[in-house]
This record gives C-alpha cells, structure tokens and sequence, in this order.
C-alpha cells in the first residue's frame, strides 16, 4: 500500500472514530437531561452555552492551527480534553449546575475537531478533492449506523453506553491521530505564519463576509430545530429511538452526495447553493404539518441532502476567496458561524417557544428567518446566470 492510499485510510478511520464521539455521547445528550427531569428551557440554554463555546473555540483552535502550522497537534488536544470533559458531565449530570458549566467546556473541545479534521484532510490532498468527500461519506454512514446502535443500547441497558462510548472511540481517534503525518507546509515560512491582524484581511472580503451571513441565517433556521429534535419526535408520539432511527436513514441519504463532492463541482457554486437551500424548505413544511414521527424523519431527510449539498459547496468557496495560509481559521470560522453561533442564538430562546407554545411554533419562528438566506441564494443564482 502507498504511503498516499494509507494516509487516505487513515483519514476516514480518524472521520469514523470522531463522529462516532458524537453518536455515543451529543446524540443522547437531550434525552440524558430529560432523564434526569431537566425542562426543555434549561436544556435549550445550556445547549446555546455550548455552541457559544463551541464558536469560541472553532476560531481559537483554528488560530491556534495556523499559528503552529499543525493540524495534528491541536487535534490531539482537542480529543484529550473532550474524554475528561465528557466522562465529568456523564458523572455529575444530576448537577445541573455542574453540567451548565461542563458542557460548554466539552463544546469548546469537540465541536472544533470537525473544521480542523477538515482542513487537515484538504491540505493533505489539495489536488484530490474527491478524497475529502469520501472521508466525509465514511463519516456519514459510520454516525448513522453507530448512532442506530447506541440509540437501541441506551434504551435497553442505559444511558452508561454515552461515556463508554465516548471513551472507546476517542482513545482510538487519539491513537490514529498519533500515527498519522501531520498536514504539509511546505511553502510557508515563518513570516507567513498566522498574526491576530489577519483575522481583519477575512472580515474585509466581502465575497467571505456574504457566505457568513448566508450560512449564520440558515443556520439560525435549522440548527435550533437539530439539537430539540428528539422534542419534535415526542410532539407526534416518538421516542427517543427515533433518533436513532433518523441517524442511519441520513447517513444513507449524506453518503452518495459527500462521494460525488469532488464530481459536483461541475455544476456552478450558485446551481448548488440553490438546490441545497430549496431541499431544506422541505423540512420546515414537514416538520410543520408532521402529526406522526414518520414525516418529521421525512422532513430531516430533505435537510440531510441539503446539508450534504451545501457543506463541500461552502468549503470549496471559502477556499477560493481565502489565502492558503489562512484556510484553517477561515474554515473554523464558517463551520462556527453556522453550527455553533446560529445555533446559540437560536437556542436561546428555543426551549422557551417549545415549552410556552409548542413545537409549531418554533418552525414558524424558522421559516420567517429563513427567508432572507433563501433571497440572497437565488440572488447570487440570477447574477452568476447573467455573468454566463
């Protein structure tokens, strides 16, 4: 075997083994809490700390990365730190200022490793953009397939599965991590290296600037809606297994869309960010007329393909407008605005409208803010036409 195709294999290994950390553990978080007769305003609040931590750390990690011209190093760190965090919050959840506290630290950790993993890979295969979206497909399919499982455990033997889980599956992406070259810099010298001053050279791109605000307001849209999922099931009669269930159906659904990113690319940016926005309208019709647990699955399922259309479309173009050497904090900061800010915003204030006026409600809040992402998508579609 090539020392290329090994790095490749070693890349999806690190892509499962991470999101299997989150099948084990954020994807039960919801229902652990509940369990534990936390209401659905405290949790949401909770939640928003930690994306608010996690779009902390998405920019310090990423800083942190170019600094030190090391993907690999800041890898290993981030993981260290989400096992200790994880296993404290499992061991003082029925603290619940113990785990408002823990949480967000655990956000701060975890939720980064996905941008940085990323960037690690693309910088490795700069020439071979299809090796990221298979990376991203095994990643997919192992989530989804981990998640049915541990959904089925948590059930019949209990929540322990989460920290046991974490624990097995972060240890491995530890020592995969150690085996594994770290990114290339050849090319960067040390006057290249990242300064705070940067951070400015992006914010003052307006082609960037636009993509944030794009993906901060559809982000605001369905993030919220994600994290209280298992909420949306119990409206219509589900349980948590649904979860689980909705897990192994989006892995199906994300698996062929993240192997054929690299052959996308030959349909417009503009064609892309289209359909991916128009499949996630489908979603909040769903979720909004859903009176059994089936269409809310139906509904995610339309958000899935949207999801796997528009994340190797936004990293493409974010590339394209950014410096090499910036790529790293530029991904984070993407990857932050519209998971970790978008999403905290909209916790805040989420768990309230579900336990005051019901989960219709929430979707109604949605769709309005969705409008305007929407606009500028179909915008940017008609002037990129014109161009041609």
């Amino acid at each position: 075997m090539n020392k290329k195709k090994q790095t490749f294999l070693l890349f999806c290994l690190l892509q499962l083994t991470y999101w299997a950390c989150f099948a084990a553990f954020n994807a039960y978080f919801v229902a652990l809490m509940l369990d534990t007769g936390m209401t659905s305003t405290r949790i949401s609040l909770i939640q928003a700390f930690y994306l608010l931590a996690a779009f902390a750390g998405s920019f310090i990690w990423g800083s942190l990365s170019d600094k030190m011209r090391t993907n690999r190093k800041t890898f290993l760190l981030q993981l260290v730190g989400s096992v200790v965090f994880g296993l404290l919050i499992y061991t003082l959840r029925n603290i619940a200022l113990a785990v408002a506290v823990l949480y967000p630290v655990f956000g701060f950790c975890l939720v980064p490793v996905a941008s940085n993993l990323d960037s690690w890979i693309i910088k490795s295969f700069p020439q071979d953009p299809d090796y990221y979206g298979v990376t991203r497909g095994v990643s997919a399919l192992g989530y989804g397939i981990l998640c049915l499982i541990a959904g089925q455990l948590v059930s019949k033997v209990g929540y322990f599965i989460m920290p046991v889980g974490l624990a097995i599956f972060g240890v491995l992406s530890i020592v995969i991590a150690l085996v594994q070259p770290d990114s290339p810099t050849a090319g960067i010298s040390l006057k290249e290296r990242f300064s705070v001053k940067d951070v400015g050279v992006l914010l003052k791109n307006r082609g960037y600037m636009m993509l944030l605000v794009m993906l901060l307001l559809t982000g605001l849209t369905f993030v919220p809606l994600s994290y209280m999922k298992l909420l949306f099931y119990q409206s219509v009669g589900g349980d948590a297994a649904w979860v689980g269930y909705e897990a192994l159906v989006g892995c199906g659904v994300q698996f062929p869309f993240f192997l054929a990113a690299g052959k996308m690319k030959r349909v417009s940016r503009e064609l892309r960010m289209l359909v991916a926005i128009g499949s996630m309208i489908f979603m909040l019709i769903f979720f909004f007329t859903a009176r059994t647990p089936g269409l809310i699955l139906a509904g995610s399922v339309f958000y899935f393909i949207g999801y796997s259309i528009l994340l190797p479309t936004y990293r493409e173009k974010g590339q394209t407008l950014l410096e090499g050497r910036l790529m790293t904090t530029a991904q984070s900061l993407l990857d932050a605005v519209f998971g970790s800010l978008a999403g905290m915003s909209g916790l805040f204030y989420a768990g309230y409208v579900i336990d005051s006026f019901g989960t219709h409600t929430l979707v109604i809040f949605s769709m309005i803010t969705f409008v305007i992402p929407l606009l500028m998508v179909i915008f940017e579609f008609i002037k990129a036409r014109r161009k041609a």
